[in-house]
């Protein structure tokens, strides 16, 4: 499919014009009859999120997100490729693969869960079906056009809404710490090798559910992959981990902490941007995002003010190729 048929191709230089231009083409991408043709068109739209990125850098003024994210290109990171390995693992009913999913997920999934609906046990309760919902429907991923953690944290948010809307329970957004003597930023962010207090038990629940004999699996003896990532502090009161970083399409998944006052360099997104917020407060231009809430950007779209009164962690779905301005 010749570049010609979908107009002349905007002068090099002129960056928000190559965004643009990727927005359409990953719009036609989504709506294509054909996986060929769709294909096609991403292979366009990817093109043109690389010269967008080009003319960026020779623009006064201009960055990347890559450019913040990987300014220590000596450190690992957690290919993208490795998670959609483990998720191609449960699909082949590994149940090893699936409890090595729930270690690396569940701390977002559960936090989420609390946050959308302000009660533990119905957040734990939910967590369980999530998982379960996992094992069966992890057939129906599609690597080409979506990342695992973005795939799992819309399954979770999607359960969670239909379960509290069925219920009625659903409350208003807190604040509020869970119902242990470590604050929520060390139990859910600070990622401990050991599990959460609650998890022990809760993860007993999805095994007999699934008919896994837990009691046979040592823990210790289960792939985990990677060492976790650690905090970083890519720029002043920014902190971000990266938890999984896909190279060849320039995504990249990371949680993000703010401190109290700090503002999100003024960016345009590349590619669609989802984000989480788990904790605190966040501002994007004049909405207010309290814990739960979710925020999807499109492509060629800009926010010219995100920042934190309070200081917030969120998780992030983005394209590495967001250009600062």
């Amino acid at each position: 499919m010749p570049e010609s048929d979908y107009g002349p191709r905007p002068h090099s230089g002129d960056a928000q014009i190559h965004i643009q231009r990727a927005a359409g083409l990953w719009a036609q991408a989504r709506e294509a009859g054909s996986s060929t043709t769709r294909i096609e068109f991403e292979r366009l739209a990817l093109l043109y999120e690389r010269l967008a990125v080009r003319a960026a850098r020779r623009e006064p003024h201009r960055s990347t997100l890559g450019d913040l994210l990987y300014a220590d290109r000596g450190k690992p990171r957690v290919a993208e490729a490795t998670w959609v390995a483990l998720l191609q693992r449960v699909v082949r009913r590994d149940p090893h693969a699936l409890r090595t999913l729930y270690l690396w997920t569940h701390r977002l999934v559960l936090t989420l869960l609390a946050r959308l609906s302000n009660d533990w046990c119905t957040a734990e309760r939910l967590t369980v079906d999530v998982f379960c919902d996992l094992w069966l429907r992890a057939e129906t991923f599609d690597s080409m056009s979506d990342s695992v953690i973005g795939w799992v944290m819309r399954r979770a948010r999607s359960r969670a809404l239909e379960g509290l809307q069925h219920t009625g329970k659903r409350a208003k957004p807190t604040t509020a710490e869970p119902p242990f003597t470590a604050p929520v930023a060390e139990l859910i962010f600070d990622w401990p090798t050991t599990l959460l207090p609650f998890s022990a038990a809760l993860w007993k629940r999805i095994v007999v559910r699934l008919a896994v004999d837990a009691r046979s699996q040592a823990l210790q003896h289960l792939y985990c992959g990677e060492r976790e990532p650690d905090w970083e502090q890519p720029a002043t009161g920014i902190h971000r981990k990266l938890l999984a970083t896909d190279t060849k399409r320039g995504r990249v998944s990371m949680l993000v902490r703010l401190t109290p006052g700090i503002q999100y360099p003024t960016h345009t997104h590349t590619g669609v941007e989802e984000l989480y917020l788990l904790q605190g407060e966040l501002w994007i231009e004049q909405r207010k995002l309290r814990p739960g809430d979710y925020n999807r950007a499109e492509p060629g779209t800009a926010d010219q003010r995100v920042w934190s009164e309070t200081g917030c962690t969120c998780l992030l779905i983005t394209s590495s190729r967001d250009i600062f301005s």
